[in-house]
């Protein structure tokens, strides 16, 4: 019996630390973000996840009987909430429990994942935790959260050896929003590394599958719209927070010229032949920058040492992470939401570093909530047609020279942390010898 109670109080001290930030993470939601508040008549994110729930609710199908410019996959982060509230309010605070309990199992698969790995439990649960506050209230008001927890779900599976798992929420995850496709061919090349070629084929195809599969109903019922759902976002013009408009407002500041901006498809764009050319071409750019980077993870595999799953582990994570950033950079839209795709994943980074990634991308995040706070009442947000803005993201707007120098700041740190963990990879690399 003593050594049944010796046990089971062994588990619970292991526990213990998870326990604590599950508490804390639930604080953060749902008092500091005010997730467990909300008052009828709120504009945000929310109100209009709540009306596309609302119109599913009452019958009407996606695409086809309203128009809506995300894929299908988020549509269950749509209705979830309101199962169980039908008012605005009501559905606010019920959209925001529904990503702290996604958080929560986010923590519980990062406590795993850093046993696994060889890191500190602790020193991960709170770097995710500092990363977390610097994101801020946006934290519960996107599913663009939803999301970058299925990316980690995924990886997660990949790495406990649970590949069609993996496979299956990585389609799942590019279902909801699309970025998570690019991490296919970092999978694809670890397993091809290892021998397990049949295993790429077999991922490709249950990858292929999970995506036609959620994607049929919807071309079957309304192939317009759900392909429209596609091309809204490639016909974006070049918005004013990603790393070219960026550079171009900076340009701008230095008297070297001066950009028209419009608001158009949800965002201010910069509104020339220039932007369009450039807006026209980033895909190609992004293709390119994720290529050569592709051909940097081969050859960096050759270089390890394939009897320390755990390492080469570490740097698959680490590699995602980077993949995410040079999504973003090159992206032609920068949006302030986006930044959720790497949470919690900064957390368990490869290298010597972990815990100055965490405040380096925690600077990030502070950033850019100065640019485009998530608690903007009255005083300090603004009314621009149909949306409201704070005022420091419309000083952006107008060109003002702190706030573009804080967006040029933001991009150019994330850059560097993107570069650093590349060359971190890369001294990794020579310390090994290549092998066949």
């Amino acid at each position: 019996m003593g050594g049944k109670l010796g046990l089971a109080g062994g588990k619970m001290k292991r526990y213990w630390p998870l326990i604590l930030f599950i508490v804390l993470h639930a604080v953060i939601f749902l008092v500091l973000f005010g997730g467990a508040f909300a008052e009828e008549g709120q504009r945000d994110s929310r109100s209009l996840f709540h009306w596309f729930a609302g119109r599913m609710f009452d019958g009407d199908f996606p695409y086809r009987d309203f128009s809506i410019e995300y894929q299908p996959g988020a549509f269950v982060f749509f209705l979830i909430p309101r199962l169980f509230a039908a008012s605005d309010a009501g559905y606010h605070i019920a959209f925001a429990v529904q990503l702290l309990l996604l958080d929560i199992l986010g923590l519980v698969m990062l406590s795993s994942l850093a046993r696994r790995l060889g890191y500190s439990e602790r020193g991960t649960l709170i770097g995710a935790t500092v990363v977390l506050m610097a994101l801020g209230p946006m934290a519960i008001d996107h599913f663009d959260f939803a999301a970058g927890i299925l990316v980690l779900a995924a990886i997660y599976a990949f790495v406990r050896g649970w590949r069609t798992a993996s496979w299956v929420i990585l389609a799942m995850a590019a279902m909801t929003k699309v970025f998570p496709v690019i991490l296919v061919p970092l999978f694809a090349l670890y397993l091809w590394r290892h021998g397990e070629r049949r295993e790429v084929w077999r991922g490709g195809l249950v990858f292929a599958a999970v995506l036609v599969a959620i994607a049929a109903p919807f071309l079957w019922i309304s192939s317009e719209g759900f392909i429209d759902s596609f091309t809204y976002h490639s016909e974006r013009g070049l918005q004013i927070e990603s790393t070219y408009a960026s550079a171009t407002l900076l340009g701008d500041s230095w008297g070297l010229g001066t950009s028209n901006l419009n608001f158009d498809h949800g965002s201010w764009n910069l509104a020339n032949s220039y932007a369009d050319t450039v807006a026209r071409f980033s895909p190609i750019v992004m293709a390119l920058a994720l290529l050569l980077f592709y051909n940097f993870y081969w050859w960096f595999q050759l270089s390890r040492d394939l009897s320390k799953e755990y390492l080469l582990n570490r740097w698959l994570i680490t590699f995602a992470a980077i993949a995410l950033m040079l999504f973003l950079l090159t992206n032609k839209v920068f949006s302030p939401q986006y930044m959720l795709w790497l949470y919690p994943m900064v957390a368990i980074v490869g290298g010597r570093h972990r815990a100055l990634v965490c405040i380096v991308f925690a600077a990030i995040a502070f950033l850019t909530q100065e640019i485009y706070p998530y608690d903007y009442p009255g005083g300090i947000g603004k009314w621009v047609g149909d949306h409201v803005f704070p005022t420091g993201y419309l000083d952006l707007v107008g060109k003002e020279t702190y706030a573009v120098y804080i967006v040029a700041a933001r991009n150019a740190v994330l850059a560097g942390l993107a570069a650093v963990l590349c060359l971190s990879a890369l001294r990794a690399a020579e310390d090994v010898r290549i092998r066949p």
